[in-house]
């Protein structure tokens, strides 16, 4: 059933494992700081974007932790931030959607299986988001959404009579090939350009 050496090769396993004491090796060189402190040394770095190091510090001292202004950079470069003047003339994507949230509309494709009387069929809906209300229209649906198709969605959404789609708006899509080049032709006629 066992053989001997099965035996000892478990004992041995047990006996290395025990007496392994990897919990207790130390690693050379200066311990890390709590990541408490590196968490908050990255919000600030990201919230204020005009606070440089020595700045970080004081708001550290003043929430009752003591660190030098070199550890505040070195956690920030670990995190790939760069120092106050530059962090300050970089625009965050958050920043960027905020101030042009207006002006950005996204579009997209979400399918819908559906029985008919020659069995299941995929519809495939077309949408649009405005991204400063959230308001969603459904453009259209059809089961083979083709470039002439598309055309005519872009026609009916830029209308100026009832299209919700207005000048000087961006629209985002994906690389998806129904977006073809007449849809995107059609859309910057009517002064909506296309991302």
């Amino acid at each position: 059933m066992v053989t001997p050496e099965t035996l000892l090769a478990r004992h041995r396993r047990l006996i290395a494992k025990k007496f392994d004491g990897s919990q207790h090796w130390r690693y050379p060189g200066r311990p890390r700081f709590n990541q408490e402190i590196e968490d908050l040394v990255v919000q600030f770095a990201k919230e204020k974007r005009t606070w440089g190091y020595d700045r970080i510090v004081g708001a550290l001292k003043n929430v009752g932790y003591r660190v030098s202004d070199q550890t505040v950079g070195n956690i920030l470069k670990r995190h790939d931030l760069p120092p106050a003047p530059k962090r300050k003339k970089t625009t965050t994507w958050r920043e960027f959607i905020r101030t042009h949230q207006d002006l950005l509309v996204g579009t997209d494709f979400f399918t819908a299986e559906v029985w008919t009387k020659s069995g299941l069929v995929t519809y495939y809906i077309l949408f649009f988001i405005q991204v400063g209300s959230r308001r969603v229209h459904i453009a259209g649906l059809t089961p083979n959404p083709n470039g002439g198709w598309m055309t005519q969605m872009a026609r009916n959404s830029t209308m100026t009579e009832w299209g919700f789609l207005t000048p000087g708006q961006h629209l985002l899509h994906d690389r998806d090939t129904k977006f073809c080049s007449t849809f995107q032709e059609t859309m910057k006629a009517a002064g909506v350009t296309p991302i």
